[in-house]
């Protein structure tokens, strides 16, 4: 932790808030939707039936992606009250929908035209199921110090219950140019948003049909972070954290934990080093989200010493995991075990390479385990903090002279999460 500076925290009452289903104003468009059939789909008013049909009434709650997803942008953002507005967010959605959005409560917004019309075909108990009805759902709060600023954010509670998020961290004295740029960053992170909602609602309609299954079952949340460092350069970091919904394991749950970094030096600098740690065994400062039960380090990926080249990574289970490639810095990278579970992993380049003169991109991973009973009682646990050290991560050549940035080093991200069994009720359920 920079030592000049505290990171500024998400409230302690924020915490305390956190992912407990309470009595909220229901935000989402609600719609009287008649029977399962007929030639409308849903929309923002009603599903027209034919005359013969004798299905009755059912009110429901309709899945609308705006009102699940929060956006913002500018000089004067309060991340204590974006974080608390989130965690409302995702508490008003368990609370409509419960784990998944069943299918007869999707807005035509988030569905394909083909998957409107599979919609229309299935059986009265698939059109108002919960597809998935069981799993971990998650927020991340916004940590930064007290000379940075919240230049931009994003969230949205996915159709299944998944959550993605964005933040665009500055220096307080950043230009209207950095200000411009967290404004464009956001508009692309929705358009990726907007494809995976349209993923999610589909593979839901799909599901009920029995053609396909859930799209990542066991993913929980994404978070992407960027890091604007002025001159110096810029981070875009990208963690994601996964349940092992597969494994038959009656004592303990799967958890896999990636974070990818990109850096990109600025103009005249190159990529000089990095710092990664991954930390499964980290306890929220507040002690309102401490650590899983039980949880420890099973496996980490890459490991070793090794330097200038592509390397195969893989986590996994007895059923399931994760597999991608990865790039290695030309001078080396040491992965090490520096106490209690926390991974680490240095990277170093040769200032000369062609690696220290462009975007450079890593991705590291840890599969942690806890103790099954304790993890799913309903309480809020943090999954695991991961930390981006950007200390020197640039220099100004070859012979440097400059590095930085040398304050406001950290680049953290962490998952506050919660076991979640709620099933879709309708309020008048079809018999």
């Amino acid at each position: 932790m920079n030592t000049k500076k505290k990171n500024r925290l998400v409230s302690t009452t924020g915490i305390l808030l956190l992912l407990m289903l309470l009595i909220l104003p229901v935000t989402a468009d609600s719609a009287v939707i008649q029977g399962t059939g007929g030639s409308e789909s849903p929309s923002s008013g009603e599903w027209t039936i034919p005359e013969s049909s004798t299905l009755p009434l059912q009110k429901v709650s309709i899945y609308d992606p705006a009102d699940f997803t929060i956006t913002a942008s500018g000089p004067d953002l309060s991340p204590e009250d974006l974080f608390e507005s989130a965690n409302a967010t995702l508490n008003n959605y368990t609370a409509l929908f419960g784990r998944t959005v069943a299918p007869i409560a999707l807005s035509d917004s988030s569905l394909p035209a083909s998957s409107r019309d599979l919609r229309k075909a299935l059986s009265k108990s698939a059109l108002s199921a919960s597809t998935m009805s069981e799993g971990y759902v998650g927020i991340s709060p916004v940590t930064m110090a007290d000379d940075e600023k919240l230049a931009a954010y994003g969230f949205r509670v996915l159709p299944t219950g998944q959550t993605m998020m964005y933040t665009y961290i500055v220096s307080a004295d950043a230009n209207d140019t950095t200000y411009a740029a967290a404004r464009e960053g956001l508009n692309k992170w929705m358009n990726t948003v907007n494809e995976k909602t349209n993923v999610a609602s589909t593979s839901i309609v799909s599901n009920a049909a029995g053609i396909s299954s859930i799209a990542e079952p066991g993913w929980i949340i994404n978070l992407d972070a960027e890091r604007d460092y002025g001159v110096f350069g810029r981070f875009v970091i990208r963690s994601d954290w996964y349940w092992d919904s597969v494994e038959q394991n009656d004592y303990q749950d799967q958890f896999y934990t990636t974070t990818n970094i990109k850096m990109t030096p600025g103009i005249g600098y190159k990529n000089n080093r990095f710092t990664l740690t991954i930390d499964p065994g980290y306890s929220d400062l507040s002690g309102n989200a401490p650590h899983l039960p039980s949880a420890s380090s099973a496996e980490e990926t890459p490991t070793g010493t090794i330097s200038g080249q592509s390397v195969s990574c893989s986590l996994s289970s007895s059923s399931v995991g994760l597999s991608w490639t990865t790039d290695i810095p030309d001078t080396s990278l040491v992965f090490t075990w520096p106490g209690g579970q926390i991974s680490k992993w240095d990277g170093t380049f040769n200032r000369g390479g062609n690696m220290a003169g462009q975007t450079f991109t890593f991705k590291a991973g840890v599969r942690s385990v806890s103790s099954q009973q304790e993890s799913r009682n309903g309480n809020v646990y943090t999954l695991s903090k991961n930390t981006v050290d950007a200390y020197n991560a640039f220099s100004d050549g070859v012979y440097s002279s400059i590095y930085g940035p040398t304050t406001n080093r950290y680049i953290p991200q962490e998952l506050y999460m919660r076991w979640s069994n709620d099933k879709y009720k309708a309020l008048n359920p079809i018999v």
